[in-house]
């Protein structure tokens, strides 16, 4: 990357993150020419009791970093220095991104729940909200029952679409009229705002007749044609409107966005530009997957040079954690604890995680069971995926990840194991670890300037925890599926035969190349792109050196409990070196 020449347009950055535990702030500025992350604070947010205000969490934030840096970035009245003066204090730009807040509920208008009504799904689930209703054709509720049902849900946001391009019109009037009549039995001050995005040539006339009673956006039609979906204009609307929905409830948080560089937006949104960013640069025949496991939410994003998708679910670790048990049981969880917990144990640190969603594991039984429940909440996302990518096309590389989850651990293979446990890749990939949160906040940067990200990644902010390969074999476990060579920069080689249902680690030293030749035996593929023959590639080693996991796909992990036990212990071990 061309070092950026500092002029008037270089400037020194601010990014806000609004956690719904942490307030974060991250400064990055230029470093030898080129954008760099400099250091971040956090404190614990205080939108809730007894402050009920967002800024005395910003100034706690602002004050850490301070500390860290010694530059100052507010001034004796606790008011951020911005612009930065002539003596390089405070900061030139400013951008907010958010996932704290209260849950918006929204109510789905389409016409076929196969087509508009599953589009406006795909659009609902981008943002911090939850669907508490969908209104289609084929609705057999009558007309009262369906007003009835949304006064008792009170929505603040209704997503209304329908219709293809030159398609035809009087079903999308008829529901127009429908939600016309929704908004004119609702009091004033709860009726929701509205989000068309159905056939273009209706929006003018939907728009005029609907904000008579209240405010009406409209977007690019998500549905064009039968084939054809479009998402990203919808998505950034709908994201815009929830930060309204919010801000009235987040005291500071209007003010806040008021002075801001750029349109603040949600972390997820954010996390997935970085994603389609990567994705669009990558110059192999892969898409690149991204996963935040935050305390209320998840986001999963996946990109490759043509497409792109998001996700955000109400699988988080703190708030949202018994959401995980409620959609995969209790079981799920328990299978992955290589510790003789009791279940009750289990339940009871899960409620108190809803309850006190800040506190950070003490014991290694908590450890135990908050990394198990990361596990099964991936593996939910991943099942989830599989009904929206192409499963040929479910080879990634790279694989980041990004939560607090992953970074409060004692060793890095920890997380490692988490990755492969819950996302179990395919073929060979590098997995790389966001350890400071800043993907979300980078992505929000890059509108204001694209090389703020692009350097800051290059600048390694992010943590290589390794490069590992996962063959896909029918063999039974024992038999031998990989025939491995290997030699590093500094003249190490070695031949290694791998045999199916084990991990290995090679040990490639941390920022050292090596020179890799893999081949499979039997009834084992190497990697769904390169397929059964020999692969040959340089690989950079991370943290956890080189990572063979030859366990299948799925993992089948043994019924009996002790012996269960004993493999997990195994396999974690192995990993620690």
């Amino acid at each position: 990357m061309t070092a950026i020449t500092p002029t008037k347009e270089t400037y020194s950055l601010l990014a806000i993150d609004l956690g719904t535990v942490y307030t974060r702030v991250f400064l990055f500025d230029m470093v030898e020419g080129q954008y760099s992350f400099i250091a971040s604070g956090s404190a614990p947010n205080t939108m809730k009791k007894p402050y009920c205000d967002i800024n005395e969490g910003l100034h706690r934030a602002f004050t850490q970093l301070e500390e860290k840096t010694g530059r100052g970035i507010i001034d004796s009245q606790a008011k951020l220095l911005y612009p930065s003066t002539h003596e390089g204090m405070g900061v030139d730009r400013l951008v907010l991104t958010y996932s704290a807040g209260p849950e918006i509920r929204m109510i789905l208008v389409g016409l076929l729940s196969e087509v508009s009504l599953e589009s406006l799904r795909i659009v609902a689930n981008s943002v911090y909200g939850t669907v508490v209703d969908s209104i289609g054709v084929g609705d057999g509720r009558s007309v009262d029952e369906q007003i009835d049902t949304v006064l008792r849900l009170s929505p603040q946001i209704i997503v209304f679409a329908g219709g293809m391009e030159q398609g035809a019109s009087r079903s999308v009037l008829k529901m127009a009229e429908l939600v016309s009549l929704i908004l004119k039995v609702l009091p004033e001050e709860k009726r929701p705002e509205v989000l068309y995005c159905g056939n273009s040539q209706l929006a003018q006339r939907i728009k005029e007749g609907l904000e008579h009673w209240t405010p009406v956006a409209t977007a690019k039609n998500i549905r064009p044609s039968l084939d054809d979906e479009t998402f990203m204009d919808s998505q950034a609307l709908l994201s815009q409107m929830v930060l309204y929905q919010k801000s009235k409830k987040i005291q500071g948080l209007e003010d806040l966005s008021q002075i801001c560089s750029t349109e603040p937006e949600s972390t997820a949104m954010g996390f997935h530009r970085i994603i389609r960013y990567l994705g669009t640069e990558s110059k192999i025949q892969r898409a690149v997957l991204g996963v935040d496991l935050g305390a209320s939410h998840a986001t999963m994003a996946i990109a490759d040079r043509s497409q792109s998708i998001v996700d955000v679910f109400d699988l988080g670790l703190g708030t949202s954690m018994s959401n995980i048990i409620r959609k995969a049981g209790l079981d799920a969880v328990y299978e992955w604890i290589s510790a003789d917990i009791p279940p009750s144990v289990v339940l009871d640190y899960i409620w108190q995680k809803k309850l006190q969603p800040g506190q950070i594991p003490a014991s290694t039984i908590a450890l135990e069971i908050e990394q198990a429940v990361a596990r099964v909440a991936l593996r939910l996302m991943i099942q989830h995926l599989q009904q929206r990518w192409p499963q040929e096309k479910a080879n990634f590389d790279p694989i980041l990840v990004s939560g607090a989850v992953f970074g409060n651990v004692p060793h890095p293979s920890d997380s490692l194991m988490m990755v492969l446990d819950g996302i179990q890749p395919m073929g060979i990939t590098t997995i790389t670890l966001d350890t400071n949160g800043i993907t979300g906040p980078l992505g929000t940067a890059a509108k204001i300037h694209p090389a703020i990200p692009v350097q800051a990644l290059e600048s390694g902010a992010f943590l290589n925890l390794g490069t590992v390969i996962c063959p896909i074999s029918s063999e039974r476990n024992g038999k031998p599926v990989l025939r491995i060579r290997y030699e590093t920069e500094d003249g190490q080689t070695d031949d290694i035969q791998v045999r199916k249902g084990t991990i290995i680690q090679i040990p490639i030293s941390q920022g050292k190349t090596a020179r890799i030749m893999v081949s499979g035996i039997g009834r084992t593929i190497v990697d769904p792109v390169v397929g059964k023959g020999l692969a040959a590639f340089k690989t950079v080693g991370g943290v956890c050196g080189l990572v063979i996991d030859a366990r299948g796909r799925n993992i089948a992990l043994p019924t009996a409990v002790e012996e269960r036990r004993e493999l997990l212990h195994l396999w974690r071990t192995t990993l620690k070196g």
